[in-house]
């Protein structure tokens, strides 16, 4: 499956949104939150595990029924989220990408952001 930045995107301020510390962000098939639900369950699903391998999350758990719990974002979340928080900056990035001609990849949004 292909990466797609905008679900990465959407998937990073819904937790950021939901976590406080205490109460986890939640994803199920039944329960899927009203900002996701433009992208299919196993959509969504990868993109978490593409978050979470890149350090991007906190305590995630996935459970024997599929659901998925994360705690938090950690810093590395953050801190990318907060580049890619303004839409208008995330679009930015996003041409620079296609002009460039790299590929959407969250290593190379990063190397973007920092030069």
């Amino acid at each position: 499956m292909r990466l797609n930045p905008d679900c990465i995107r959407d998937i990073l301020l819904e937790i950021e949104d939901v976590c406080d510390g205490e109460t986890e962000f939640s994803f199920a098939d039944n329960d899927i939150p009203q900002s996701l639900t433009q992208y299919s369950d196993k959509e969504i699903r990868y993109h978490i595990r593409q978050c979470n391998d890149k350090g991007y999350l906190k305590d995630v758990s996935q459970y024997i029924d599929g659901s998925i719990c994360v705690l938090d974002l950690s810093p590395d979340g953050h801190e990318m989220l907060r580049f890619i928080r303004e839409e208008t900056a995330f679009n930015k990035i996003k041409k620079a990408l296609i002009e460039k001609g790299l590929p959407f990849a969250l290593e190379t949004v990063k190397a973007i952001i920092i030069g």
